[in-house]
């Protein structure tokens, strides 16, 4: 027979059986597919391959903590924010999938109603997690392109974990109706112990709404806004250059016709001019007087290139730093977007939203999994594009940890 979990939460990922699934892609449809040998061995191979993802979330993760945990150069309030992305990544390799993984295997839920509350509700409050630090990193790099000169100075340690604890917080509001008892108990209707997700309607629209939905709409209006911000600062750019050329050539040029004719002068008095007490004097020292001024670079000019370099090197880090993170924010579209449509539209697509029947069994388990993988990629793409923590892993799995800042300094 079956269950609901007595406080009723219900988690917001669906979780279906896989001997139901084997039941789908069985050529005779009787029971016994899971005795079969194909059965295991797919079974099996299924539970080879989310361990591992499992296992590489709960690897790649810890080691960010760990590395920004250990060394100073990379222990600074902008890593606070991706500290606590592979935070909510870690907890759901450690937590959330063994259970998930174990439930796929047996085809049922057999840790009872309590355990699958703990359960929903971590699943629930770190996948959203996940989102919800994307979505402030987003926001930090938008202030930090926008407003170069203010923002660094209030980017401050304060600031990072007041953001953090935003996040978590929202994340806790998407599972409050379910802690509160604000859904309606129902008839689960399938085979084998479940849990199950609430499929009343005004809880998928506002757990979808709030734990996807309106986070990516931000990171997506804060991305096209460092768009065009780049483009106009790029714009500027390439004026302001054409500008300084343009004016350079023309004091050169000028310097030059001066040059030019005073030397002219000197040449048509055949070389000489008098003084008061009529003494000739050779022209050419006006002329040798005169060179040095041509080429000697002023005080004024130095500070100002320097300055320049120092504003377009902060700008490449920050141009590099976004485009990190807006591959991240692709990685986590492509990954979640799939699983989000479907469970937006199981409650008002399907007669009975709570029948395992309703949406093809492969598709749910496709797109469920599909979103557990983006917890995997987010180290990865960190390791990608950054040396220093690409060099810090190095070190960590060469059990090299003493002196990695003097090493990264080198």
């Amino acid at each position: 027979c079956c269950f609901a979990p007595s406080s009723v939460v219900f988690s917001l990922y669906t979780l279906v059986p896989l001997n139901i699934a084997f039941q789908v892609f069985s050529s005779d449809g009787n029971t016994t597919d899971l005795e079969n040998k194909d059965a295991i061995l797919t079974t099996a191979l299924i539970a080879a391959l989310t361990s591992l993802l499992s296992l590489l979330i709960v690897v790649g993760n810890g080691l960010i903590i760990v590395s920004v945990a250990l060394v100073k150069k990379l222990r600074q309030p902008a890593n606070y924010l991706i500290v606590s992305l592979a935070l909510s990544d870690f907890l759901v390799g450690l937590v959330v999938l063994p259970l998930t993984i174990v439930y796929d295997i047996m085809g049922e839920w057999v840790f009872g109603p309590n355990v699958c509350d703990v359960h929903v509700s971590f699943d629930v409050i770190c996948c959203t997690a996940s989102i919800m630090n994307l979505c402030m990193i987003s926001i930090d790099r938008y202030l930090m392109i926008t407003q170069p000169m203010t923002y660094p100075k209030r980017r401050t340690g304060k600031l990072m974990l007041l953001l953090i604890a935003t996040a978590w917080l929202l994340s806790c509001l998407v599972i409050i109706p379910a802690l509160a008892k604000l859904l309606n108990k129902f008839k689960i209707v399938s085979p084998g112990k479940t849990c199950l997700i609430s499929q009343e309607r005004w809880f998928t629209i506002y757990s979808t709404l709030g734990a996807f939905y309106l986070p990516l709409a931000v990171m997506l209006c804060m991305y096209w806004k460092i768009y065009l911000e780049a483009s106009r600062f790029n714009s500027r750019h390439r004026l302001r250059s054409y500008s300084t050329s343009g004016s350079q050539r023309k004091r050169s040029l000028s310097s030059n016709n001066n040059y030019a004719h005073e030397k002219l002068n000197s040449v048509q008095s055949e070389g000489y001019v008098t003084d008061s007490n009529e003494r000739l004097i050779p022209t050419i020292m006006t002329i040798i007087a005169l060179k040095p001024t041509f080429h000697r670079p002023t005080v004024f000019n130095q500070i100002r290139r320097r300055v320049s370099l120092a504003t377009s090197r902060d700008r490449m880090r920050n141009v590099k730093a976004t485009r990190t993170l807006g591959i991240v924010v692709g990685a986590f579209t492509f990954c979640w977007l799939p699983f989000f449509i479907v469970t937006f539209l199981r409650p008002f697509a399907c007669p009975i939203p709570e029948a395992q029947d309703c949406i093809p069994l492969w598709l749910v388990r496709f797109v469920l999994w599909l979103g557990y993988l983006n917890s995997a990629l987010n180290p990865l793409i960190y390791i990608g594009f950054s040396p220093d923590l690409r060099e810090t892993f190095r070190f960590l799995i060469c059990c090299k940890c003493t002196n990695v800042d003097r090493r990264l300094a080198q």
